[in-house]
Parts: structure tokens; sequence; C-alpha cells
């Protein structure tokens, strides 16, 4: 089983670590597979600009729409014992409602409550089953079953034991308890609810057919179920000895239940059974990131790591629960540039000869390249004359120089490139490829000398040697002893010296290619009586600035001085009158200039050492993106900030011409602008150093713009106004300013509408809409935006209807008698209503609530046309 579950992981270890992720306690057990990933170590990237894939390893569950059963093995992963235990004041009863800290989902349902019955089963149909009431424990029948009394539940082992006391003797380990494990491997996402039905009778039987223990476990995010089985003994006189291990649905038309382990009378010892989720895969997402910055989704995925890095990449992998939640896990991995083999470099070959190319050279480097190298033939190495064919090396090694023309290698000129590439194939599989240069050069030559010998043996600093094409590569040695002498370099230290004269040999040994070579120079210490007095032993000024003078001079007087060691700053000289010497003028280049002054006072020589510091003048220079000083802006907006670099002993900074609400600041050799212009305008600024040599200056503009206005230019009646339907409005005109460059209106009745040009906006039209019209006009354009608005009133058209009777309005009678009213209904007419002509005298209209009545008796003969 092991073996087969080993290959199974090998070959699906990209998505489907499903197995073994926790420690396996025996060679049969299969611990339920976690939500997690894991980032193997990639193959090394062995060079800067070099690439590696990452893997992320990781699990896809699936949803729950059937489950797959299998064998797992009896290794009990969880307690027994513990947790909230049930009553044991009555028999066959359902907990209370237990409430679990995570969704599971069970045959495509999710849920967060279940109940644990004390005969050995969980049920998520809360519905169906009474927190607290009556557990079922007589059954015969097999599942799937529609008609079965416990439904969407998970049997595990389901049958009639008995939890009273007695036949229970020991409660505090015979009982029925639950809990949730939220630590180690099992903490979120993969918390498990445990349900243990521990050493219990069985009900009738009782201990004759032993304690029954059984425990099952149910996994977040997952949702694989376990069912462990300590002991399950069939009691055949009581409820025909059934027992059943397995999980049905809420509708009793699916099960799933391990091969003998239906309803019935069987018994077992020490076994386990998983059901786990087959039906589509889940939703799972793969996301990586580079330093928290997202690189891409792909798996595997190919990374650059940066030479200097950080280099952090993460896996991070979300699970879509079927609750519709989410969760993540993540895995880091720090992947660098392997360091450099630790071999050594090869050296450069230098042919000492006169004569010209071509040249026959051994350049096998290998004894060299791998001396002191603890394990010697873990390493390749090869030699080529083109860099990227030792770089691309396999299949072809084109190019390659073979171990038989190493040590005749013919040459043809010079100077004559070689690289090697030397390669690690057992530890890392990494390469370096390194090079070494061939050249010639004439047989080694030069000589050298002490410029201001004899030296006093009060100089304390070291006195160095003048070469004249000297040969580099040797070393120097003195006769007598009592000369302190850099073998290095040649420079000789009078104090601490023997007084005497010494012989300087430079030796240059004989290599393969070259000659040995030797040049020998005299330097004398001696012990000097005079002393030098000198005006100052060290000034600093400013560059372009005049030196005040130093003079050198001697007790008894000089006869001659000059400057025997070190630099004089350019600009500044020595001259010699009257036993003293001077040195001034106006340094023009900055720097540090170290040098010794001799002084001969006819009977001795002796020196004073000197420092002259030349201070440049102070620089300022813009620091932040170029656009940054120059810039535009909004008023009561924040300016991009402004930095200079202030350097060459400048201590501060001073600024003129900012707009209001904007200030500088200097801190640590940088002078900042920043803020927010309160002020609009063009305001240009100039920072002046301060401090240090001389003064500079640099400087900007920011302009600052106005917020947007909007100003009625039109008569002020035009903003309100009250018409008629279907009548022009007087045009209301508004002015846009300050950088508006357009304006949109909203709220205008049909048949009106606005338009923007040259700054104005203008509103125009006929209203065909009657009603009570607020507009507003804002602008658009410029900075922030800016609104006026006004009232369009519409009145409607008057209108007139007969309201009485169609007969009314024309009517025959009789002198001085009284007509039928005739009412006509009028609308829109405001409070004068209407007036009527044509009427006989004695008859007459009035108007009132929108209604005008003719009425009265007529007193005069005659056909009458009217007309309201």
């Amino acid at each position: 089983m092991r073996n087969k579950y080993v290959l199974i992981l090998f070959s699906l270890s990209v998505y489907f670590n499903f197995f073994s992720l926790t420690p396996v306690l025996q060679a049969q057990c299969v611990p339920a597979s976690l939500i997690k990933v894991t980032v193997p170590v990639p193959l090394p990237a062995c060079n800067p600009g070099d690439c590696t894939d990452l893997l992320a390893v990781y699990n896809i569950p699936k949803q729950t729409n059937d489950y797959a059963v299998s064998t797992i093995g009896y290794c009990p992963s969880f307690p027994f014992t513990g947790g909230t235990v049930i009553n044991a004041t009555g028999d066959d009863v359902w907990s209370s409602t237990v409430n679990l800290p995570f969704s599971v989902c069970f045959y495509g349902v999710n849920y967060n409550r279940v109940l644990v019955g004390t005969n050995g089963v969980v049920t998520f149909d809360l519905a169906g089953q009474t927190p607290g009431g009556y557990c079922n424990w007589p059954f015969t029948a097999t599942i799937p079953n529609p008609g079965f009394a416990i439904r969407n539940a998970i049997y595990g082992v389901y049958q009639d034991t008995d939890i009273r006391i007695p036949p229970v003797t020991n409660y505090a380990i015979q009982n029925v308890n639950y809990y949730v494990l939220d630590t180690g491997v099992n903490a979120a996402p993969n918390r498990v609810f445990v349900a243990n039905f521990n050493e219990l009778p069985q009900y009738s039987c009782g201990t004759a057919v032993g304690f029954q223990t059984s425990q099952i476990v149910i996994h977040e995010t997952t949702n694989i179920i376990d069912i462990v089985v300590s002991k399950r003994t069939s009691c055949t006189g009581w409820n025909s000895g059934s027992g059943l291990i397995g999980v049905q649905n809420q509708a009793g038309t699916l099960a799933r239940v391990p091969p003998g382990r239906n309803t019935g009378t069987w018994s077992a010892t020490n076994e386990a059974w998983r059901f786990t989720p087959i039906g589509p895969n889940t939703t799972v997402s793969l996301a990586w990131l580079e330093n928290g910055t997202p690189i891409g989704t792909t798996n595997p995925i190919n990374v650059c790591p940066s030479a200097t890095g950080p280099n952090l990449y993460t896996a991070v992998v979300t699970y879509t629960r079927c609750d519709g939640s989410t969760v993540s896990v993540q895995d880091d991995i720090i992947v660098d540039i392997a360091p450099p083999l630790p071999l050594n470099n090869p050296h450069d070959i230098i042919i000492c000869t006169p004569n010209p190319p071509p040249y026959t050279v051994d350049i096998n480097e290998n004894a060299d390249i791998l001396l002191g190298v603890p394990n010697p033939a873990d390493y390749l190495i090869k030699y080529y004359e083109d860099q990227n064919d030792a770089i691309n090396d396999t299949p072809t090694n084109i190019n390659l120089i073979s171990d038989a023309p190493l040590a005749t290698f013919l040459v043809p000129v010079v100077p004559k490139t070689i690289y090697v590439r030397l390669e690690d194939f057992v530890t890392t599989g990494c390469f370096n490829v390194r090079s070494f240069i061939i050249d010639a050069t004439a047989s080694p030559s030069g000589t050298f000398l002490y410029p201001a010998t004899p030296y006093c043996n009060s100089i304390t600093t070291p006195q160095p040697i003048t070469p004249t094409a000297l040969t580099s590569g040797g070393t120097y040695s003195s006769m007598p002893a009592g000369l302190i002498l850099n073998a290095s370099t040649g420079a000789v230290t009078p104090s601490g010296s023997t007084v005497g004269t010494y012989l300087v040999t430079y030796n240059i040994v004989a290599s393969a290619n070259c000659p040995a070579y030797s040049t020998t120079a005299n330097v004398e210490i001696k012990i000097c009586t005079c002393t030098v007095v000198a005006s100052s032993a060290a000034e600093t000024l400013c560059v372009n600035t005049a030196l005040n003078p130093i003079t050198y001079t001697v007790a008894g007087g000089a006869v001659s001085a000059s400057v025997t060691a070190g630099t004089l700053p350019p600009g500044i000289s020595g001259s010699f009158s009257g036993g003293v010497y001077t040195l001034s003028g106006i340094p023009t280049s900055s720097g540090v200039y170290n040098f010794t002054v001799s002084v001969d006072s006819s009977t001795d020589v002796c020196t004073a050492a000197t420092t002259i510091t030349v201070n440049p003048n102070v620089t300022i220079t813009l620091s932040s993106a170029a656009t940054t000083a120059n810039q535009t802006v909004c008023i009561n907006a924040a300016i991009t900030s402004i930095t200079y670099s202030i350097t060459n002993g400048g201590t501060g900074a001073n600024i003129v011409g900012l707009p209001t609400g904007v200030s500088g600041s200097y801190l640590g050799g940088v002078f900042t602008i920043t803020g927010i212009p309160t002020q609009s305008g063009t305001f240009n600024y100039l920072i002046t150093t301060s401090g240090g040599c001389s003064t500079a200056s640099l400087g900007g503009t920011i302009t600052v713009n106005p917020n947007a206005t909007i100003v009625l230019t039109s008569a002020p009646a035009t903003a309100n106004q009250t018409l008629c339907i279907n009548t022009a409005i007087a045009n209301i005109i508004y002015t846009i300013g300050s950088g508006g460059t357009g304006a949109a209106v909203i709220g205008l009745p049909t048949g009106i509408s606005g338009s923007y040009s040259g700054g104005l906006f203008t509103m125009t039209g006929i209203p065909t809409q009657s009603g009570t019209f607020n507009y507003a006009v804002t602008t658009s354009g410029g900075c922030s935006t800016a609104s006026l608005g006004g009232t369009i009133t519409v009145n409607p058209n008057v209108t007139i209807a007969l309201s009485s009777a169609p007969s009314t309005t024309s009517q025959t009678l009789c002198i001085n008698t009284a007509i039928a009213p005739i009412t006509y209904a009028i609308t829109n007419a405001g409070i004068l209503g209407g007036t009527v002509s044509g009427l006989p005298t004695g008859v007459s209209g009035s108007y009132s609530g929108g209604v005008f009545t003719i009425s009265g008796s007529p007193t005069q003969s005659g056909t009458f046309n009217y007309l309201i």
C-alpha cells in the first residue's frame, strides 16, 4: 500500500498532494490531506541573470456531490476522550445543538451545526431531529433508504449502545464526547470536529460482548470524513444485532458504505475508513509574489532573482469553500544567486620577450585553480576562447580547447583573453566563467631613487620612491639592517630607523615566462641639528581664495629651501629670499595637499611637514525629478515636493519668492520645498546656499492657478424668469473665468439649452414644457468647479371648456324668462378668469373658482351671439 501511495504522490505532486502531509505513524496509515502549499527548493540560479523554475505543490479538494470510500489503516490521530461529554442520565439521546466554528459541506449542502447521537451517529438534519431529544435506535434496513429514521448523517458505528450509569462504571472514560481541534497541523483552515463513542456497553448485551469504541472525524475545507473503529461486536440478541458504517444524504437516495459494513451483524477491530469527496474540482487559484508584488499565476513559474536581493518569492493558493467564503495559504522561499564556486581565480600570464607573436604558452592552470580545494574531483574545468561558448558549453562544446593543446597553446596576437568554465557537477550543478589574459612585455627593467635623501631621523611620515619605467611585481629589501622599509612600495620611514646609509634592492623573481631582475638605490638617514620654524603647519581655505602666506626659517639662517615631497595645490608656489622660504598664491583646485619643505642651513638639512586643505565652493543641484522645479498646480492643492542637494560644505539655504502656504526647509544636506499654495499667480523662487565656501543659487517657477469662477453677466432679472409656454426666454449669460474652459447646465425645461463659447455660457430657447425649473450651471476645466443657478417658471396656456349641458349654449326663450345657467371651466387663467360680450340686457357673466357662469333673465328680445 505504501509503495503504491508513494508513486501516486510523486506523479501528481504538482497539484494533488492529496494524501500524507502529516507524519505517518504506521506504514499502512494515510493521514487526511491538508490545505497547504509547499514550494520545494528549486534548481539554483548560479550566476547573475540566471533564472529558475518555482513549483507550487498543493491539493485541489473535490466537491461533495458524492464520496469514495477507502480503507486507511488503523492509526488514531485524535484522542477518544475530552471535550464536551453528553450527559449520561438518559440513553438514546441527541446532544444539544453543536455550533461548528467552520462550515462543512455534506452532499453538496453547507452546514455549520450538527447533532451528536449517543448511538454512534452525527447528523446535519436539525429540522428532522430534536436537539437534546430522542436518538432513534431501532433499525434493520440498509442504506440508501428514503425511509431511514436518521438521514443526512454520518454513521460510525451506528448501533444501540447504552451510556447510562450503570451499565457504565467509569463515566470519565466511558462516554460520548465531542470537540474541535484547532492547533498544530490541525489549525485553521485544517481544523477537525471529532465525535467519540468510547468504551460503551451494548444495550441488552451490556458488557457481554465487550465495550464498543469508535470515532467520527470531519475535516475543515477538504470535507473529508474519517471513521475509526477500535472495537465493534454485534449484540445479536437485540435489534437484530444491527450495526452500520457509512454516510447518507438528506433524501435517503444516496449513500456510501464500506464493503461489508452496511446494516448487519458484522464485527470489527482496529479498522478505519475514509469518505473522500469525488465531485468536480472546487475552485482553487494560485498567485505568485516577488517581494510582495504579484508576478504571475502559472505553475511552475520562471523567476530571475536579482544579484543584490532581496529575492523572497511567495506562492499564495486561495480556496473557495462551499459557503462561498475563501481561505488562502502560502509558502515563502528565498531564491538567491548561488555564491561563487570556492575555487581560486586563474592568474594572468605575462610573457617577457622582445620578440613579436605568435607565442607558444602552457595555459593549463588547473593546479592553481584547485589549490587548497578539499574536494577537487567534484569540479570540471574547461578552457574556451569565446565567452559565450564558455557559458553555453553543452551540448556542442563549440571552440573548446581540449586538454592536449593546453600545454602548447598558440597565441597569435596579444593581449589574448582565455575563458575558464568552472563547474560543480556533484553538489549544485552550478558553473562560473572566469577569465585570464595572456600578454607580452619587455623583460623587467627600470630604476628608482629617493628624491629627498638624506632624510632627517625626526621625519615620522613614510618617504616614497620616485620610479622611472620600473616594472611592477617585485619586492624591496635593504642592507644593512636597521632601515624601516615597506617591502611592497619601497617607502622608508626615517623616524625609528638607525642613522646610516642603506642600499635598497628591488627584486623581481623569475617566472615560467620571465627572467629575474633587480635594481638598487641608496638612501641616507641622518641626525638633523637644525629645526624648521614654520608660521603654520596646516591651512584651510576656499578655492580661488588667497592663501595666508606660510614662511619657513631655521636658526642661524637658511641658504636654500624647496618642497621635496608631496604636492602643492595648483596656484600655490614657493619663493626663497633673505633666508626665508615663503609659500603663497591662490589655489585653483580643491583637495587635501600634504607636502614636505626641506630647508638647508649650510651645515644641515631639516624638514617640516605641512598640509593645505582647499575646500571647494558650495554646490546646489536639483535632486528631485526635473519636472518638479517648474510646476503648475491648482490653488489649495499640494505641490510635488522639490528637493535640492547642497554639497561641498554648505550648511543651509534660504529661499525667496514662494506663494503663501509653500515653504522650504533644510536637513542633512537636502533643501526641500513643500506645501499647499493658498495664493494664485506665477511665483519665481530662488534658493541661495549658506555656509561653506562662496554661495550658490538655483530656482524655478511655481504657477498656481485659481479656481474657476462663474458670474452672471446678463441682467440680474434674467437669472429668474417667468414666462408663458412656447415663448422665448430672455437670454441668460454667465461669464466663465480663472481657467474654466467650459460649463454644463442641468434642470432646464424642454426647448431651452445652453452653450459655451469664448468664456461665455449662454442659455436660450423657447420652452415647450410648463412648470418651475431650478437650473444649475457648473464650470468645467481649470481648477475646481463653480456653480450658479436660477429659476425659470413656464406658465401653461389658458383653456376654456363648456361644463354645463351642451344644449345650454343655444337657448330660445321668452323675454323676461330666466335662461338655463351656462357654465364654462377655465384653467390657467389666474384670478381674473375671463369676460363675456354679446349678451342680451338682463343676462351677465361672472367668474369664480375656475368656473365662468352666464345667468339672468333677458329684458331684450332678439338673437344674441356671445363670446367669452
